[in-house]
């Protein structure tokens, strides 16, 4: 009787173990690695930039721009989703966080203004928050 009840009590806090894959998982599984990857870029991100040479300031102007321009863009993002959907928005934001990524790898060559990078970044990050909560 006693195993019966931590059982049930744990079963609710173990969601993992049994859910099957339908669409509402793979929509959590994918933020889930999406978040963890994101997180693990975005860390190291700063340091990359200062390691190509950028000042400290330049690399907060960096960090400025990225939450300046998301706001802006979260309104053009929010009318994207409800007239395309949410998937369609993943998808999108998907796309815009690969080109944002080579853009910053490309950096070296490149010599794009840190502005620029950081308006793709935003743009794909909002979007792709609009697109999840909205889900």
């Amino acid at each position: 009787m006693l195993q019966k009840s931590i059982n049930m009590l744990l079963y609710k806090r173990h969601h993992w173990r049994t859910v099957s894959f339908d669409e509402l998982s793979e929509i959590y599984a994918n933020v889930f690695l999406r978040s963890l990857a994101n997180g693990m870029v975005s860390i190291f991100v700063p340091i990359y930039l200062y390691k190509l040479g950028y000042s400290l300031s330049a690399v907060f102007a960096f960090l400025t721009f990225w939450f300046l321009f998301r706001p802006l863009y979260d309104l053009l993002n929010a009318k994207f989703v409800g007239r395309y959907g949410p998937k369609h928005g993943l998808v999108v934001a998907t796309i815009g966080q690969i080109a944002y990524l080579l853009l910053l790898v490309s950096q070296p060559s490149m010599d794009l203004p840190l502005w620029l990078l950081a308006q793709v970044g935003s743009i794909s990050m909002s979007l792709y928050l609009i697109s999840f909560h909205t889900d």
